[in-house]
């Protein structure tokens, strides 16, 4: 479960971009130094990297992905980070008007 107001990067999508690419998983994983059963453990099983395997798995995101994005997403990359809908959404929910305060129907 995420924690209130953490919005997490989506491991998946951020492996999945780069397997768009043409990268396979022991590719990425030679990339970026890590095991490539720990880089299939990372997009199969909603688990997350430590800092370092995060750091090394941005870097190569933006090496490789960055070229496709627009330019002002290109002046700073990890702000088009995919981010995990679900830490998304609470977000907005934690911060969205009281339905009854404002008068909205339920």
């Amino acid at each position: 479960m995420a924690t209130a107001g953490r919005i997490r990067i989506d491991w998946f999508r951020v492996i999945v971009d780069l397997e768009g690419k043409g990268y396979r998983p022991n590719q990425i994983a030679a990339a970026i130094g890590w095991p490539r059963g720990t880089v299939v453990g990372w997009r199969n099983y909603d688990a997350e990297p430590q800092h370092a395997g995060g750091e090394a798995l941005i870097a190569l995101w933006i090496q490789v992905v960055g070229p496709s994005l627009t330019p002002e997403q290109q002046q700073h990359p990890r702000d088009a980070l995919p981010l995990n809908v679900d830490d998304l959404l609470s977000a907005a929910r934690a911060h969205a008007p009281d339905r009854k305060k404002v008068g909205i129907p339920t």
